[in-house]
């Protein structure tokens, strides 16, 4: 909750660290620059035959110059893949117990009517 939006520190923290912009600016462009030489996968790679792990339909080998390794760039981008995986209780007490109890259990749930009392 800021209090002043006017303040200094509201205000840098708003705009944002221009060295760390810089810096995810660098690393974009990195990345843009090595996606755009791969040519598996996209509507230009199809058209010229190139397939989608760098080795070449027609013999000529312009994709495949990284030693024939497969570089997934939309991995990084994908949103959601822990929510694919099933998840599975790893001790006796996540076993034993159902998730309301569990959550009666924490600290923070017998001070949880102050606490939400406070910040509203």
């Amino acid at each position: 909750v800021v209090r002043d939006p006017t303040c200094d520190i509201a205000v840098v923290a708003k705009r944002g660290s221009p060295l760390l912009r810089h810096l995810r600016d660098k690393r974009d462009q990195n990345t843009s620059r090595e996606r755009f030489w791969e040519l598996g996968g996209s509507k230009m790679g199809k058209l010229l035959g190139v397939k989608r792990d760098g080795a070449s339909a027609g013999g000529d080998d312009a994709g495949g110059a990284d030693g024939g390794e497969s570089v997934d760039y939309k991995e990084g981008a994908q949103y959601a893949q822990h929510l694919k995986e099933k998840n599975v209780a790893v001790s006796e007490f996540a076993l034993s117990k159902s998730i309301k109890q569990q959550r009666e259990s924490l600290p923070v749930f017998a001070c949880r009517s102050e606490l939400l009392r406070v910040v509203r």
